[in-house]
């Protein structure tokens, strides 16, 4: 794999280049689209057209409309961008555009991120008023700073990149939930789902809290389809579940809460060995869930009014008999 995106990314220097409309007075943009067809072993990766638009101010928005689409048939190039991504919001701030895809980014394989990638920062690090481009999905930033360096620079080291990743755990006296986040090193070709779901499986690191699943249980696979974010985990999910009800709900809201925190997620399907349970015991899981605030520690804590102590802090007493 990482072969195939080097392979990718050095063809970008041998892209083809055609026109459409464009007169030497007017303002142009360039756009990048892929002329490799699949299966083709030869030619260029990335081809250039080059479009007029109406006013200079124009030329950001007439990139970014055109990238998502196909370029005229003659050409025989296509875009990076699949039916199903889309651009829902850009912003530009001093020279850093923030563009920000839908969830159907976080789905995609290494390769057609790395050429969705290659197309943008190639199209919009060309204007003037552009020097780096952040990637946001559905307004989480996913992958900051990029520029074409940058881009060759990470396929050289796999492509691999930082994230923190908010995880949440029952607390220790079983009263709310409580926040941890970690700082991991991401590698493209594993889903972010899968870091988060198998870091809270690995448990807490805050003496303060409890394991969020039962012992034994083991991460059989994650899969992210249309805001719903599906964990299959072993058997030992079910069959060691707690026993009060208020256990099970902080055990089955810490996985939620912690995936549904995620980009591109709003609900959580969870399922055993493969299947989904009518219920744990007190709780329902046929169906998708969605993140419960009414469980979580910084939520509890707003809610009470009296609980500054004399050195400014907090008191965690507000969490106790929240949710009994």
């Amino acid at each position: 794999m990482k072969r195939l995106i080097s392979f990718l990314l050095f063809l970008l220097f041998l892209t083809g280049c055609a026109s459409v409309d464009n007169q030497m007075d007017e303002p142009s943009v360039d756009v990048y689209y892929l002329t490799l067809a699949e299966g083709s072993e030869s030619g260029s990766a990335v081809g250039k057209v080059t479009y007029t638009a109406a006013h200079r101010g124009d030329l950001l928005h007439e990139a970014l409309v055109r990238l998502t689409e196909d370029p005229e048939e003659k050409l025989k190039m296509h875009s990076a961008f699949p039916q199903d991504l889309h651009i829902n919001t850009y912003t530009l701030e001093d020279r850093v555009i923030t563009v920000d895809l839908t969830a159907s980014y976080l789905n995609m394989s290494p390769v057609q991120k790395t050429l969705v990638r290659c197309c943008l920062v190639m199209t919009l690090c060309s204007l003037e008023e552009v020097d780096r481009v952040n990637i946001s999905v559905e307004g989480k930033t996913v992958e900051p700073g990029l520029t074409l360096d940058i881009l060759l620079w990470e396929s050289a080291s796999e492509s691999d990149y930082q994230a923190e990743l908010e995880l949440w755990f029952p607390s220790a006296d079983g009263s709310c939930l409580l926040s941890e986040r970690r700082q991991l090193t991401i590698a493209q070709d594993k889903p972010l789902a899968e870091y988060a779901a198998e870091e809270l499986i690995r448990g807490p690191q805050r003496s303060d809290a409890a394991a969020a699943v039962p012992e034994g249980t083991e991460l059989l696979g994650v899969h992210i389809s249309g805001g719903i974010c599906t964990v299959d985990l072993s058997d030992a999910y079910y069959q060691r579940r707690p026993s009060s009800p208020r256990e099970e709900r902080l055990m089955v809201y810490a996985l939620v809460n912690t995936m549904t925190s995620l980009p591109g997620v709003d609900l959580v399907q969870i399922t055993v060995e493969g299947s989904r349970l009518e219920e744990y015991t007190y709780i329902m899981l046929s169906e998708p869930l969605s993140e419960a605030e009414e469980f979580t520690y910084p939520v509890l804590m707003k809610w009470s009014g009296r609980s500054i102590s004399g050195d400014g802090q907090r008191q965690a007493g507000c969490c106790s008999g929240a949710h009994g």
